[in-house]
């Protein structure tokens, strides 16, 4: 299971590319693309999925109608934190071709320096048929090629170790290579276009993200644990996409959601907080009335990172509520239902992890230390269903390189497997 949580997401730099991959692997394991702007019509017992952006939902229809049985939902998020290049804004400095960023979401700033980054991100190419113009996206990696965000020197910055603060505008700048006789502004897409195979005219948007180079590796004495970038959310977004494309059609509808744009507060089209997916449930249920009747008898649960207990920072956790990596899913509570927290799937969960063999970790903030969001509490509010938060514990969240254990991730996925398996 290792092997194949590398390999998916060394396959996922982005969003966008983590999009692409689940529907890829949906569609090789049976689930049929629907178009949102048609109607449609379901069969008994068939999977289908729909694509938004960096966002997707699948779902395998039950047997029953959902009037009766219910949904059965699991949420996750395809987006982390990263820097995106200001192409436009490239130039040469000092001899060199470099480009400011912009922020998305909270990084670790720190953690983004003198390391081997990869360009990616997604092309809006148009071009001319039969039909007319048509304009297709394109994901893209620049694969072959490695900048840098170097530190400034300490002996030019002797406080660097003291906390010295970083601007994000004037300290985050990319080098891209040596300052020569390329358009600075046109180099980016140039190697972009030719990475993809179109001509650079062609090309009529384009965004350029910054990732980590290193693909994920097993770090530990033992190789116990797991090293990568976005293991916030992308090791849930593969936990759920095994859990759905292994499971049985039943008389339960049973639903999957890859939202995008989390780390900037869900407030999009394709995030969590928007309507989403209260009318794509809609329109499987039908009806208005259908649909409510339905959600009386449905359950979400929303699968995120939970902070897992620091060695060099343990003050830091409630010593009651601190999880350590490899101890199993984490249940995560807040009383100000900064996390969703329904009692009836608190308790469930905790039947589900003992049926599996599995301990349950539980995390409650510090008094004095405000949690961090998730889409479980907008995907409660949007849709009136009762959710309850899980994640697996993660050291250096937000980090260009998180830290996790394999064993949390493939219980995660024991436990979606058995939560879709009820009736």
């Amino acid at each position: 299971m290792t092997d194949q949580l590398i390999d998916f997401l060394d396959t996922c730099p982005t969003a966008y590319h983590t999009a692409d991959e689940l529907v890829r692997r949906l569609t090789s394991s049976g689930f049929v693309p629907l178009d949102e702007g048609v109607a449609w019509a379901f069969e008994p017992r068939s999977r289908y999925l729909v694509r938004r952006g960096g966002a997707v939902v699948a779902w395998i229809t039950g047997g029953r109608p959902v009037e009766d049985a219910g949904f059965r939902i699991t949420t996750a998020h395809t987006d982390s934190p990263f820097l995106r290049i200001k192409h436009a804004a490239a130039q040469t400095a000092g001899g060199y071709l470099v480009a400011p960023i912009e922020v998305y979401g909270s990084p670790i700033y720190s953690t983004w320096f003198d390391r081997e980054l990869e360009v990616a991100g997604v092309l809006a190419v148009v071009s001319e048929g039969d039909r007319g113009r048509r304009t297709r996206l394109l994901p893209f990696r620049l694969a072959d090629a490695r900048v840098v965000i170097p530190s400034l020197a300490y002996h030019l910055n002797r406080s660097v170790n003291d906390g010295a603060a970083v601007n994000a505008h004037d300290h985050l700048r990319v080098v891209l290579g040596s300052a020569d006789d390329r358009d600075p502004r046109s180099a980016l897409k140039e190697a972009a276009a030719r990475s993809v195979g179109v001509g650079v005219d062609s090309i009529i948007h384009a965004e350029f993200h910054l990732c980590d180079a290193r693909g994920a590796a097993p770090t530990g004495l033992a190789g116990e644990f797991l090293t990568a970038h976005g293991l916030d959310n992308k090791a849930a977004c593969f936990s759920i996409y095994r859990a759905l494309a292994n499971a049985e059609p039943r008389d339960t509808t049973l639903l999957a959601v890859w939202y995008d744009h989390e780390e900037i507060g869900s407030r999009t089209p394709s995030g969590a907080e928007s309507v989403f997916l209260r009318r794509l449930l809609e329109r499987i249920a039908g009806s208005p009335e259908a649909m409510a009747r339905a959600a009386a008898r449905s359950a979400i649960v929303s699968q995120d990172a939970a902070h897992a207990v620091h060695p060099n920072y343990t003050n830091k956790h409630d010593r009651a509520y601190a999880p350590v990596l490899g101890g199993g899913p984490v249940l995560k509570t807040d009383v100000n239902q900064r996390y969703a927290a329904s009692v009836e799937l608190a308790a469930h969960i905790r039947l589900l992890c003992r049926e599996a063999g599995f301990a349950v970790q539980e995390l409650i903030n510090r008094a004095d230390n405000r949690p961090g969001s998730t889409v479980g509490p907008f995907s409660a509010a949007q849709t009136g269903i009762a959710t309850i938060d899980v994640g697996i514990p993660l050291l250096a969240m937000h980090s260009v390189r998180e830290t996790a254990a394999p064993s949390d991730v493939n219980a995660m996925t024991d436990i979606t497997s058995a939560f879709f398996a009820e009736e």
